[in-house]
């Protein structure tokens, strides 16, 4: 699992995407990014987030998003993003949807 702070933006998405294409490049089939309440997001954030999700996706993984905060998870529906990515409101729930690693 992977949380994210205070921001998710061009300054560190960068570094957020490198962690986790390298994750997967080490094997991993199955992540959970956790967006910290009030965390704040810009696209490049979420361009992260769906670059993470189409490759494991290619390669028969799965990522869940956390996202707590009512008020982003609002926003990623109203961009249609909750119909591309996994959204989970807990970890609790995450780790129930995932399958067998």
């Amino acid at each position: 699992m992977v949380a994210v702070g205070h921001t998710l933006d061009i300054s560190t998405a960068p570094a957020l995407k490198a962690e986790l294409f390298q994750t997967v490049a080490a094997g991993a089939s199955q992540l959970v990014v956790e967006i910290e309440p009030r965390c704040q997001i810009d696209s490049s954030g979420l361009a992260v987030l769906v670059a993470v999700h189409k490759r494991l996706e290619r390669l028969g993984g799965r990522l869940i998003v956390v996202i707590r905060d009512r008020h982003i998870a609002s926003k990623l529906e109203a961009l249609g993003l909750d119909r591309v990515l996994t959204l989970a409101g807990s970890r609790a729930e995450a780790l129930a949807g995932m399958g067998p690693a």
